[in-house]
């Protein structure tokens, strides 16, 4: 069986993640089954692309919730259903920056070839300004972040 590698867009809120991940899904990336994603509000008007199964994964591990065989079970379910139901493939979650090398070592694993990881990155002051435009946070809780 066929197992294309995915694309991950990673990088902090407010960086351009959603555009990027966006601009994958317009070029025929698969971001995401259409019930998964999470929809598009006023700070985001035009859209996550954010795949709420990989989100909710994360959270849970990173907050331990679930312990690593039970994330790595779930993660291995993901792959195999989004991997073999498209062809180009991928996810966007901001907090997969965050267990980034557990996933590629998972990957690696079974597979022959890498993901194809994108990076997004964004001047903190211009990363700071955003959250304070569009979530009203003080600059006291920007740079917490």
């Amino acid at each position: 069986m066929y197992y294309s590698e995915p694309v991950i867009v990673v990088g902090t809120g407010r960086s351009g993640t959603s555009i990027i991940a966006g601009m994958l899904h317009y070029l025929g990336v698969s971001m995401g089954p259409e019930e998964a994603l999470i929809p598009a509000n006023e700070h985001n008007p035009a859209g996550h692309w954010e795949d709420s199964n990989f989100r909710r994964n994360n959270l849970l591990y990173i907050e331990n919730k679930i312990d690593e065989e039970e994330f790595e079970e779930k993660i291995y379910k993901l792959y195999n259903h989004r991997a073999t139901r498209n062809r180009f493939w991928g996810w966007k979650v901001p907090s997969t920056a965050t267990v980034l090398p557990k996933y590629l070592e998972l990957w690696d694993r079974r597979h022959d070839t890498m993901p194809k990881v994108i990076w997004c990155k964004r001047p903190v002051e211009g990363v700071k300004e955003s959250m304070e435009e569009h979530y009203g946070w003080s600059d006291s809780h920007c740079k917490k972040l």
